[in-house]
């Protein structure tokens, strides 16, 4: 069919106002339901505070890189997502899909990481980053077996892993709809039978939830954390590690090397650490480095690779 470019301006008119009631969704009861709808006639700056305080998102607000804020917000962002599935599944599949995968990766990296910061488990300096929730699954795996963390071993919490990393091994699959080389994603000869229960989706991620986030709160920056009362308090302590475990050191490290490395990195990303405060000294692990008094951590070599290993605050 050919229509005039006159005759499709209009019917674009038309259709924007039919689009105009999609814009009111999920068409209940807000705190400003009559302003939900609306569609304003020029831009709007998102930075400028409203009048409904509770629609104003504080950004950062549980301090320097805020995990909890990514991993809770995919999180409940995942159950409202399922729960309002029930309008349009086959739609609300793609983003329920993306958003758990991603509260699972997210959550992942956040255990390996301060599982290792409270067991003294060494980093891997420098260490490719990968979206494979399969091996950070046998990261996480490796780390709980070593330190007879039963729950983390349970098939249950594997297996609901495995089974994301098998609906979407690479993270793009529910992201977009053809790949970069113009593939589609989801393949057209998928059997009709092929479904997602979005119900047990959420059961299942209420049950990792659980498991995760119980154990994080114990190893992470809170109130109730085995950090407290340690220099892993300072969340731009634990900034400095993870900025160090993503930089390249030369093969033969040095005292002054790491030094100028951690100084560097101070300087750099305007860590409001003292620069003065940071030393370093060999000890029979390798380079220590020591703020004021207390160790942060200490870089050691295993064959090619450098690690970083802090003191355990989990012992026997």
């Amino acid at each position: 069919m050919k229509i005039t470019r006159k005759e499709f301006n209009e019917s674009w008119a038309i259709e924007r106002e039919a689009y105009k009631e999609d814009c009111k969704y999920p068409f209940f009861n807000l705190e400003i339901e009559e302003d939900w709808g609306v569609i304003p006639e020029e831009y709007e700056d998102i930075t400028k505070a409203g009048r409904a305080t509770s629609y104003n998102a504080a950004i950062n607000q549980n301090g320097p890189g805020d995990e909890y804020s990514y991993e809770v917000g995919y999180f409940k962002a995942f159950k409202l997502i399922a729960y309002f599935a029930k309008e349009d599944s086959d739609s609300f599949v793609m983003p329920a899909i993306f958003v758990a995968r991603h509260f699972i990766e997210l959550t992942l990296k956040n255990l390996i990481f301060n599982l290792s910061i409270v067991l003294g488990e060494p980093i891997k300096i420098n260490k490719n980053n990968t979206h494979n929730l399969k091996e950070l699954k046998e990261e996480v795996y490796k780390i709980a077996s070593k330190y007879k963390l039963s729950p983390l071993m349970d098939n249950n919490f594997l297996e609901i892993i495995n089974q994301l990393s098998e609906i979407s091994p690479k993270s793009d699959e529910y992201r977009y709809p053809t790949n970069q080389n113009g593939e589609w994603n989801l393949k057209n000869n998928t059997p009709p039978s092929h479904i997602i229960n979005l119900i047990t989706l959420n059961h299942n991620m209420n049950y990792f939830y659980l498991l995760t986030q119980s154990l994080l709160i114990l190893i992470t920056n809170s109130s109730d954390s085995i950090f407290e009362d340690t220099v892993y308090t300072n969340p731009f302590v634990i900034e400095l590690i993870k900025i160090i475990t993503n930089k390249r050191f030369s093969e033969n490290i040095s005292e002054s090397q790491v030094q100028d490395q951690v100084i560097g990195v101070i300087d750099s990303y305007n860590l409001p650490l003292e620069k003065a405060e940071i030393r370093c000294r060999e000890n029979n692990s390798g380079i220590e480095v020591i703020y004021g008094d207390l160790s942060l951590f200490t870089i050691i070599g295993q064959g090619e690779n450098l690690y970083l290993k802090t003191e355990a605050l989990i012992i026997e």
